[in-house]
C-alpha cells in the first residue's frame, strides 16, 4: 500500500445505466454465474484505500444489486443516461454526491476518482490496486489503462481537405520500418484515475497523464454477445473449468 494515499479521499465510480444496444440490459448479463456489474464491484472493493464505491445508474434493479453487493447506489438523472450521454457529467454528478458527504477544501483539492466501467470484467482487484499504486507513486495528473497495439497503424494515411495524402501522425512514419516506430497503446476502458480538481474544470487529459498497460486478455471490452462468450471462455480457462 502506498503510504502517500493515507489521507487522500478516493472514490470509485462504476457507471451502469439500464439501457444497452449490443446486449439488452448488458450490465445485468450473466458472466461466470454472476451479473456483469458484480465483477467490477468486487474489483473496486478489493482495495481498502477506496473510501466509497458508487454504482451510478438510472435502473432500480441495478441500484438494488449494487446495494446487495456492498457498493453504494447512486441514482443517475435520466438526462445523463442516454446512449450518447458523455461520461464527464456522470463523473461530476458522483463527485457532487461525495462532496455532500465529505464537504471540505481538502476533498476538492486532493480527492481522486477512479472510473471502472462494468464492460471490463477481466480487470481484477489486483489490477485496481496496482494502478492506484502506480498513479500515487508517479505524481501524475491522471492515469488511463491501455493495451499495446501493432505500431503499423502509424503508417496509415488520411486524405486532407486539399485531396492529398498525409500521414496520420507525420509524413515520415509511413516510410519507416515497423520496428523503428514508437510503441502504440490504445485505452482499454478498464481503469481511469482522475483528480477531482481536473474533473471540476472539465479536463480529461491533463498534460501529465500516464498509461497503465494491461494484457490483451484482461482488456476485453464487452459490447456484443460474442465478447461475452469470449470473456466466459477466458475466465473458465483461468479457473481450469
Amino acid at each position: 500500500m502506498a503510504g502517500s494515499s493515507k489521507d487522500i479521499p478516493i472514490v470509485a465510480l462504476i457507471p451502469a445505466r439500464g439501457g444497452s444496444k449490443g446486449i439488452p440490459r448488458k450490465n445485468l448479463a450473466i458472466l461466470q454465474g454472476r451479473p456483469l456489474i458484480s465483477h467490477s464491484i468486487e474489483a473496486a472493493l478489493f482495495d481498502q484505500r477506496i473510501n466509497r464505491v458508487y454504482v451510478s445508474s438510472d435502473d432500480p434493479e441495478i441500484l438494488d444489486l449494487a446495494r446487495q453487493s456492498g457498493a453504494e447506489p447512486l441514482l443517475r438523472p435520466g438526462s445523463l443516461a442516454g446512449d450518447s450521454s458523455p461520461m464527464l457529467p456522470v463523473m461530476q454528478h458522483a463527485m457532487d454526491a461525495f462532496f455532500g458527504l465529505e464537504e471540505s477544501a481538502k476533498v476538492k483539492k486532493d480527492g481522486l476518482l477512479m472510473l471502472l466501467q462494468p464492460s471490463s470484467p477481466l480487470r481484477s482487484g489486483t489490477d485496481v490496486r496496482r494502478a492506484l499504486d502506480v498513479f500515487l507513486s508517479s505524481g501524475a495528473g491522471a492515469l488511463i489503462s491501455t493495451v499495446r497495439e501493432d505500431a503499423k497503424c502509424l503508417k496509415n494515411f488520411f486524405t486532407s481537405e486539399d485531396g492529398f495524402l498525409r500521414g496520420i501522425v507525420n509524413d515520415e512514419f509511413p516510410f519507416m520500418q515497423r520496428q523503428e516506430l514508437p510503441a502504440v497503446f490504445r485505452p482499454n476502458g478498464a481503469i481511469y484515475i482522475y483528480r477531482f480538481s481536473d474533473l471540476m474544470r472539465g479536463c480529461l487529459m491533463p498534460p501529465s497523464t500516464i498509461g497503465f498497460e494491461m494484457s490483451l486478455a484482461s482488456s476485453i471490452d464487452i459490447d456484443t454477445p460474442e465478447d461475452l462468450a469470449c470473456a466466459e471462455q477466458i475466465m473458465s480457462a483461468a479457473r481450469g473449468v
